[in-house]
């Protein structure tokens, strides 16, 4: 990938829920959406086309948990296989992202914002998903 193109939806996808980032330029920070309940993958991937059209996505880029050693297991696999499952429902190209520590970091972020533990449950995964974006972006520029 030569050019950067926004805007970019980022996803980390965990076995319970999907936080869900957007980032909309280069010189913005990416921005948490929302934090969705997993379904059933059809749902799930119906839910990501939609969010695909409603904000005008060129890409999507999606948290590959890889071992702490880099090595691929079998939380990396299964997420390939959802990602090759989406990309028969979306159109736009699929991006995947190194996504060791970022429930750590956001979680981190979320203590240090002082939120309860409810709170910080239900905005997790979608700080997860900016962290994802953000690496993303900063490995591409």
């Amino acid at each position: 990938m030569n050019e950067l193109k926004f805007p970019l939806l980022g996803l980390d996808v965990s076995k319970r829920r999907i936080g869900v980032a957007i980032a909309e330029g280069i010189t913005a920070d990416p921005l948490p959406l929302f934090t969705w309940p997993r379904g059933k993958k059809t749902v799930d991937f119906e839910r990501i086309a939609n969010w695909v059209r409603k904000y005008g996505i060129v890409g999507v880029v999606v948290g590959l948990p890889v071992n702490m050693d880099g090595t691929v297991g079998d939380s990396a696999e299964k997420m390939e296989q959802f990602i090759a499952e989406l990309s028969q429902k979306i159109t736009v190209p699929i991006y995947r992202q190194d996504e060791r520590q970022t429930t750590l970091e956001a979680r981190e972020i979320l203590d240090l914002n002082e939120l309860d533990a409810e709170e910080t449950k239900e905005k997790l995964d979608e700080i997860a998903a900016v962290l994802i974006l953000t690496r993303f972006i900063n490995e591409k520029r």
